[in-house]
Protein backbone atom coordinates (compact mmCIF):
# COMPACT_ATOMS: atom_id res chain seq x y z
CA UNK A 1 0.00 0.00 0.00
CA UNK A 2 1.34 3.54 -0.76
CA UNK A 3 1.77 5.92 1.99
CA UNK A 4 0.02 9.03 -0.16
CA UNK A 5 -3.87 9.38 -0.72
CA UNK A 6 -4.11 9.46 -4.94
CA UNK A 7 -7.34 11.36 -5.69
CA UNK A 8 -10.22 9.38 -7.06
CA UNK A 9 -11.39 10.28 -11.11
CA UNK A 10 -14.41 11.72 -9.23
CA UNK A 11 -12.32 14.20 -6.77
CA UNK A 12 -9.77 15.43 -9.41
CA UNK A 13 -13.10 16.22 -11.79
CA UNK A 14 -14.84 18.06 -8.72
CA UNK A 15 -11.83 20.14 -8.22
CA UNK A 16 -11.37 20.69 -11.58
CA UNK A 17 -14.50 22.19 -12.30
CA UNK A 18 -14.29 24.29 -9.36
CA UNK A 19 -11.50 26.09 -10.36
CA UNK A 20 -12.59 26.31 -13.68
CA UNK A 21 -15.49 27.56 -12.74
CA UNK A 22 -13.78 30.30 -9.94
CA UNK A 23 -11.30 31.28 -13.16
CA UNK A 24 -14.47 32.06 -15.65
CA UNK A 25 -15.70 34.24 -12.60
CA UNK A 26 -12.69 35.88 -12.10
CA UNK A 27 -11.04 36.46 -15.65
CA UNK A 28 -14.42 36.21 -17.90
CA UNK A 29 -14.27 40.17 -18.75
CA UNK A 30 -10.84 40.96 -18.88
CA UNK A 31 -9.03 41.05 -22.24
CA UNK A 32 -5.74 39.99 -23.63
CA UNK A 33 -3.08 40.98 -25.38
CA UNK A 34 -1.71 37.99 -26.07
CA UNK A 35 -1.64 34.35 -25.07
CA UNK A 36 1.18 34.46 -22.79
CA UNK A 37 -0.55 36.99 -21.02
CA UNK A 38 -3.54 35.06 -20.82
CA UNK A 39 -1.68 32.25 -19.38
CA UNK A 40 0.38 34.34 -16.67
CA UNK A 41 -2.84 35.75 -15.39
CA UNK A 42 -5.01 32.56 -15.17
CA UNK A 43 -1.69 30.67 -13.26
CA UNK A 44 -1.65 33.98 -10.97
CA UNK A 45 -5.83 33.40 -10.10
CA UNK A 46 -4.92 29.40 -9.81
CA UNK A 47 -2.35 30.16 -6.71
CA UNK A 48 -4.47 32.41 -5.37
CA UNK A 49 -7.53 30.13 -5.36
CA UNK A 50 -5.05 27.35 -3.76
CA UNK A 51 -4.22 29.81 -0.79
CA UNK A 52 -7.66 31.03 -0.63
CA UNK A 53 -10.15 29.18 2.11
CA UNK A 54 -12.40 26.44 1.12
CA UNK A 55 -15.72 26.52 3.10
CA UNK A 56 -16.30 22.92 2.49
CA UNK A 57 -12.63 22.12 4.14
CA UNK A 58 -13.74 24.38 7.29
CA UNK A 59 -11.26 26.96 6.52
CA UNK A 60 -8.79 25.89 5.06
CA UNK A 61 -7.55 26.33 1.44
CA UNK A 62 -6.67 23.85 -1.06
CA UNK A 63 -2.99 24.20 -0.63
CA UNK A 64 -3.46 23.31 2.94
CA UNK A 65 -5.67 20.89 2.73
CA UNK A 66 -2.99 18.76 -0.02
CA UNK A 67 -0.60 19.40 2.41
CA UNK A 68 -2.24 17.63 5.59
CA UNK A 69 -3.26 14.70 3.54
CA UNK A 70 0.46 14.42 1.58
CA UNK A 71 2.92 15.46 4.47
CA UNK A 72 1.05 16.07 7.73
CA UNK A 73 5.07 15.61 9.24
CA UNK A 74 6.55 18.06 7.26
CA UNK A 75 3.98 21.00 7.75
CA UNK A 76 4.88 22.33 11.78
CA UNK A 77 3.07 25.72 10.25
CA UNK A 78 -0.27 23.64 10.30
CA UNK A 79 0.25 20.47 12.43
CA UNK A 80 2.83 20.33 15.57
CA UNK A 81 3.84 18.04 17.62
CA UNK A 82 4.68 18.25 21.52
CA UNK A 83 8.63 18.30 21.72
CA UNK A 84 8.53 19.15 25.23
CA UNK A 85 7.23 15.93 26.97
CA UNK A 86 9.11 15.69 29.95
CA UNK A 87 7.16 12.27 31.62
CA UNK A 88 6.51 9.46 30.10
CA UNK A 89 3.19 9.60 28.46
CA UNK A 90 0.55 7.88 30.01
CA UNK A 91 -1.11 6.25 27.24
CA UNK A 92 -2.02 2.74 26.09
CA UNK A 93 -0.13 2.47 23.04
CA UNK A 94 3.50 3.81 24.65
CA UNK A 95 3.05 1.80 27.74
CA UNK A 96 2.83 -1.50 25.81
CA UNK A 97 5.75 -0.74 23.60
CA UNK A 98 7.06 -0.02 27.21
CA UNK A 99 6.75 -3.62 27.86
CA UNK A 100 7.65 -4.72 24.38
CA UNK A 101 10.93 -3.24 24.64
CA UNK A 102 11.59 -3.92 28.36
CA UNK A 103 11.21 -7.49 28.19
CA UNK A 104 13.44 -7.72 25.17
CA UNK A 105 16.01 -6.68 27.12
CA UNK A 106 19.67 -7.26 25.78
CA UNK A 107 18.86 -10.72 24.67
CA UNK A 108 15.07 -10.47 23.09
CA UNK A 109 12.04 -12.14 23.22
CA UNK A 110 11.95 -15.88 22.17
CA UNK A 111 8.42 -15.60 19.75
CA UNK A 112 6.13 -18.77 19.78
CA UNK A 113 6.57 -21.12 16.71
CA UNK A 114 3.42 -18.61 14.82
CA UNK A 115 5.50 -15.72 15.46
CA UNK A 116 3.96 -14.00 18.73
CA UNK A 117 5.01 -12.67 21.98
CA UNK A 118 4.96 -15.57 24.70
CA UNK A 119 2.24 -15.46 27.54
CA UNK A 120 4.10 -13.63 29.85
CA UNK A 121 4.76 -10.73 27.81
CA UNK A 122 1.02 -11.21 26.89
CA UNK A 123 0.39 -11.64 30.47
CA UNK A 124 2.50 -8.57 31.78
CA UNK A 125 1.09 -5.96 29.29
CA UNK A 126 -2.63 -6.72 30.29
CA UNK A 127 -1.09 -6.31 34.10
CA UNK A 128 0.85 -2.69 33.11
CA UNK A 129 -1.95 -1.38 31.66
CA UNK A 130 -4.36 -2.41 34.49
CA UNK A 131 -1.77 -1.19 37.18
CA UNK A 132 -2.07 2.50 35.32
CA UNK A 133 -5.92 2.45 34.93
CA UNK A 134 -5.36 2.29 30.87
CA UNK A 135 -8.55 1.06 29.28
CA UNK A 136 -8.57 -1.38 26.17
CA UNK A 137 -11.00 -0.45 22.93
CA UNK A 138 -11.31 -4.08 22.34
CA UNK A 139 -12.06 -6.30 25.35
CA UNK A 140 -12.48 -10.13 24.89
CA UNK A 141 -13.80 -12.28 27.13
CA UNK A 142 -10.18 -14.08 28.09
CA UNK A 143 -6.78 -12.83 26.96
CA UNK A 144 -4.93 -15.90 26.86
CA UNK A 145 -2.20 -14.83 23.95
CA UNK A 146 -1.30 -12.39 21.68
CA UNK A 147 -4.34 -13.15 19.09
CA UNK A 148 -6.96 -12.07 21.89
CA UNK A 149 -4.95 -8.82 22.80
CA UNK A 150 -4.88 -6.89 19.42
CA UNK A 151 -3.76 -3.45 20.88
CA UNK A 152 -0.84 -5.37 21.87
CA UNK A 153 -0.32 -6.62 18.46
CA UNK A 154 -0.57 -4.11 16.92
CA UNK A 155 1.79 -1.64 18.47
CA UNK A 156 4.50 -4.69 18.19
CA UNK A 157 3.77 -4.35 14.35
CA UNK A 158 3.79 -0.40 14.08
CA UNK A 159 7.00 -0.99 16.56
CA UNK A 160 8.72 -3.24 13.34
CA UNK A 161 7.82 -0.44 10.91
CA UNK A 162 9.44 2.18 12.91
CA UNK A 163 12.00 0.10 13.10
CA UNK A 164 12.07 0.08 17.17
CA UNK A 165 12.39 -3.63 16.85
CA UNK A 166 13.67 -6.45 14.41
CA UNK A 167 13.07 -10.45 14.41
CA UNK A 168 16.24 -12.08 14.32
CA UNK A 169 16.74 -16.18 14.65
CA UNK A 170 13.01 -16.60 16.21
CA UNK A 171 13.57 -13.61 18.63
CA UNK A 172 12.03 -10.24 19.09
CA UNK A 173 14.87 -7.44 19.45
CA UNK A 174 14.60 -3.88 20.06
CA UNK A 175 17.43 -2.01 18.58
CA UNK A 176 20.48 -0.41 20.47
CA UNK A 177 19.18 3.01 19.08
CA UNK A 178 15.51 2.25 20.78
CA UNK A 179 17.18 1.19 24.18
CA UNK A 180 19.66 3.97 23.61
CA UNK A 181 16.20 6.31 23.77
CA UNK A 182 13.80 4.86 26.28
CA UNK A 183 17.23 4.89 28.73
CA UNK A 184 17.49 8.47 27.95
CA UNK A 185 13.86 9.61 28.13
CA UNK A 186 13.61 10.75 24.85
CA UNK A 187 9.77 10.31 25.54
CA UNK A 188 8.51 12.97 22.23
CA UNK A 189 11.36 11.46 20.20
CA UNK A 190 9.54 7.67 20.50
CA UNK A 191 6.15 8.84 20.65
CA UNK A 192 6.79 10.66 17.70
CA UNK A 193 8.12 8.25 15.65
CA UNK A 194 5.80 5.61 16.95
CA UNK A 195 3.01 7.78 15.84
CA UNK A 196 3.76 8.42 12.54
CA UNK A 197 4.65 5.12 11.86
CA UNK A 198 1.13 4.29 12.54
CA UNK A 199 -0.11 7.13 10.31
CA UNK A 200 1.73 6.82 7.49
CA UNK A 201 3.01 3.54 7.54
CA UNK A 202 0.47 1.07 9.46
CA UNK A 203 -3.13 -0.36 7.18
CA UNK A 204 -5.68 0.76 9.60
CA UNK A 205 -7.77 -1.54 7.06
CA UNK A 206 -5.82 -4.41 8.64
CA UNK A 207 -6.64 -3.27 12.22
CA UNK A 208 -10.54 -2.58 12.06
CA UNK A 209 -12.29 -5.38 9.66
CA UNK A 210 -13.20 -2.25 7.36
CA UNK A 211 -12.56 -2.09 3.57
CA UNK A 212 -9.44 -0.02 2.85
CA UNK A 213 -10.60 3.61 2.49
CA UNK A 214 -7.20 5.65 2.34
CA UNK A 215 -8.45 8.54 2.31
CA UNK A 216 -9.95 7.96 5.82
CA UNK A 217 -5.81 7.14 7.14
CA UNK A 218 -4.74 10.25 5.46
CA UNK A 219 -6.91 12.59 6.23
CA UNK A 220 -5.79 12.01 10.23
CA UNK A 221 -4.36 15.28 10.44
CA UNK A 222 -7.53 16.69 8.89
CA UNK A 223 -9.54 15.43 11.89
CA UNK A 224 -7.04 16.66 14.45
CA UNK A 225 -7.45 19.96 12.85
CA UNK A 226 -11.69 19.76 13.57
CA UNK A 227 -10.69 18.43 16.89
CA UNK A 228 -8.66 21.65 17.56
CA UNK A 229 -11.18 23.79 15.88
CA UNK A 230 -14.19 22.39 18.02
CA UNK A 231 -13.85 19.66 19.93
CA UNK A 232 -14.25 22.66 23.06
CA UNK A 233 -17.79 21.42 23.29
CA UNK A 234 -19.52 17.91 23.06
CA UNK A 235 -20.21 17.52 19.63
CA UNK A 236 -21.78 14.09 18.16
CA UNK A 237 -20.11 11.92 15.59
CA UNK A 238 -22.13 12.89 12.88
CA UNK A 239 -20.97 16.75 12.95
CA UNK A 240 -17.56 15.13 12.29
CA UNK A 241 -19.11 12.52 9.95
CA UNK A 242 -20.59 15.89 8.22
CA UNK A 243 -17.43 17.72 8.02
CA UNK A 244 -15.73 14.80 6.49
CA UNK A 245 -18.22 14.24 4.08
CA UNK A 246 -17.99 18.31 2.60
CA UNK A 247 -14.68 17.68 2.51
CA UNK A 248 -14.13 14.74 0.59
CA UNK A 249 -17.65 14.22 -1.06
CA UNK A 250 -16.26 11.44 -3.60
Amino acid sequence: MGNGHSPSNDEQSSSIAAIRSELERALGDQSFSSEQELQDAVAQKVAELNKSPVTDFQGLSREQMHRLLHAPFDAPDLVRFAEGIEARPAATAFRLLEVIVDAAGEEGIKLTAKGNLPRAVVFEAKEALKAEGLKREWLPGVIRNEDDFLELHLIKVTAGLARFMRKERGRLKATRATQKRFRKGEWAAIYHALLQAYCRQFNWAYADGWPDLRIVQDSFAFFLYLLHRFGDEPRPVSFYQRCFSQAFPA
